[in-house]
């Protein structure tokens, strides 16, 4: 089931909390420039962040990633995903989304947003979250362009870039990156990829095995957070002088998590309690919803953890591939694997 990002007005409690200072860098960083001619008003206006889902797309698409084409002065013919080793593609990614998530505004993403379904939504989103929904789709759609391949391709080819993103996933996770997990296991697990048997019969038992525990780890992980992260909570005054050295370790890692389990839960917060209780303020719901900020501003203080070196060649590679819609996508894999 496919989830909206809409817009909703900001209660006051976190109309204050603009004053107030934020972990966000400002928005004028290199990826935001690449993506700004995306972000331009009236240019989307409803985006979704899917969860992992094991349903089928729609034959028409409301949304589809919006992703530059190849330059004029650029091959068509691209080199494969699988020439870039899996550990420089996930610290490549690493940098994206932790580039992106420490420009998220905490407080927008509660007075912004909010997850609903079968709902039109005419009103913008902020163009930092804006930003990390479509960088969202660029991953997933380049998964997908690259499993699928062409027409071309024999099933034992498609199974190594399988088997490369599964690799990836793996590298994403030992760095923290769970963003860039979820999304790529979202992306193996959609339709198109996830119905061409013949591929994943060629796929390794080892990979397999390990994709399996990866979803595993990925589902345990937005279940658990935001609030059960403590990868980077502000711990209390700790007796043991060993155990707080080892607290002060792990808040230097970085980490990145996936935005849309943060903006889920604040959903389920605002349908599961009232704003007002007998006419007042419902302080126990503000509270909850402050402390999920809170640990947002906590998470982005790690995303700025990372010292990881960008590469160009990449950077190219993936700005310039020419990724499939969502019904391309669902076609050529009908085309590869027929419906029984």
């Amino acid at each position: 089931m496919l989830l909206t990002l809409s817009l909703l007005p900001a209660p006051a409690l976190f109309a204050r909390l603009q004053s107030c200072q934020t972990l966000a860098l400002e928005p004028d960083s290199p990826l935001l420039t690449e993506l700004e001619p995306l972000l331009e008003t009236g240019s989307i206006s409803k985006l979704r962040m899917p969860p992992c889902t094991e349903s089928a797309p729609k034959t028409t698409t409301k949304v589809s990633c919006a992703c530059p084409g190849p330059a004029n002065n650029q091959p068509r013919k691209m080199a494969s995903i699988t020439t870039f080793p899996a550990k420089l593609l996930a610290e490549q990614f690493t940098l994206m989304d932790a580039e992106l998530f420490q420009n998220v505004v905490p407080y927008q993403c509660h007075s912004s947003i909010r997850i609903q379904q079968n709902k039109e939504v005419n009103a913008q989103l902020p163009p930092t979250v804006l930003a990390v929904i479509i960088h969202y789709h660029h991953v997933a759609h380049c998964v997908t362009t690259t499993c699928l391949g062409d027409p071309s391709m024999k099933a034992e080819d498609r199974a190594r870039v399988v088997e490369h993103w599964i690799k990836v996933a793996k590298e994403c996770l030992a760095l923290r990156n769970y963003c860039s997990v979820h999304t790529i296991l979202c992306a193996l697990q959609s339709h198109p990829v996830r119905q061409l048997k013949t591929t994943w019969g060629e796929v390794s038992r080892k990979s397999a095995r390990k994709f399996q525990r990866l979803c595993t780890q990925d589902k345990k992980v937005n279940r658990d957070v935001p609030m059960k992260m403590a990868i980077c909570r502000l711990p209390a005054r700790e007796k043991n002088p060993q155990r707080t050295q080892m607290r002060q370790r792990l808040q230097k890692k970085g980490a990145v998590p996936f935005l849309g389990t943060f903006i889920m839960y604040l959903d389920r917060l605002d349908i599961a309690m009232k704003d007002f209780v007998d006419g007042k303020n419902n302080m126990l719901k503000m509270t909850k919803e402050i402390k999920v900020l809170q640990e947002m501003q906590r998470l982005q203080v790690a995303a700025g953890q990372y010292t990881l070196l960008r590469d160009a060649e990449f950077a190219l590679w993936f700005q310039s591939m020419e990724r499939l819609s969502d019904t391309k996508s669902y076609n050529l894999s009908c085309l590869l694997q027929p419906l029984c």
